[in-house]
C-alpha cells in the first residue's frame, strides 16, 4: 500500500521562511552579544550582554525546532507553531517595552508587531495549514 504525500502548502513555506529569518536574527544577536561584552559592559547597556546571548541563543534554537517539525508534517507541529509564534510574540514585546531602554519609536514598533503577529496567526490558522497538518475537524 503507497502512502499518499501530501504537498506542503505555500503558507507553511512562508511560516518556515519567517522562521528561519528569526533564527538567523536571534543567532547573530547571540553571537553579537558574545564578541562584543566588553562593549555592552562599557556603556553599562541594559540588559547585559549575558541576557541578550541567551535570549537570542534560545530563539535561534526554538526557531530551529519548530521549523524542523513544522516542515515533517507531523500533528503536534500545528501546535508547536502557534506556540512559538504566540510566546515569541509576547516575549519580544516584554524584551522591547519593558526590559530595554525606551528607543522612542515605541508605537511603531507596537503596531508593526501587531501586524505581523496578526499575519503569521492568519497563515497558522489557514484552510491549508490547518489541512495539512490534519487539524480541520478540531478547530
Amino acid at each position: 500500500m503507497a502512502s499518499r504525500k501530501i504537498p506542503r502548502p505555500a503558507e507553511l513555506k512562508i511560516l518556515v521562511v519567517l522562521i528561519l529569518v528569526s533564527v538567523v536574527w536571534n543567532a547573530f544577536r547571540c553571537f553579537q552579544a558574545l564578541i562584543h561584552q566588553d562593549v555592552i559592559g562599557a556603556y553599562l547597556s541594559a540588559p547585559g550582554y549575558l541576557y541578550l546571548s541567551l535570549s537570542g541563543g534560545f530563539w535561534a534554537l526554538v526557531g530551529v525546532v519548530v521549523s524542523l517539525l513544522a516542515w515533517s508534517g507531523l500533528p503536534p507541529a500545528w501546535a508547536a507553531l502557534v506556540a512559538s509564534f504566540t510566546l515569541y510574540g509576547i516575549w519580544s514585546g516584554l524584551d522591547r517595552f519593558i526590559i530595554q531602554n525606551p528607543h522612542g519609536n515605541e508605537t511603531f514598533t507596537g503596531i508593526a508587531s501587531l501586524i505581523m503577529w496578526a499575519f503569521v496567526l492568519m497563515l497558522v490558522f489557514s484552510e491549508d495549514i490547518r489541512d495539512f497538518y490534519g487539524r480541520r475537524s478540531k478547530i
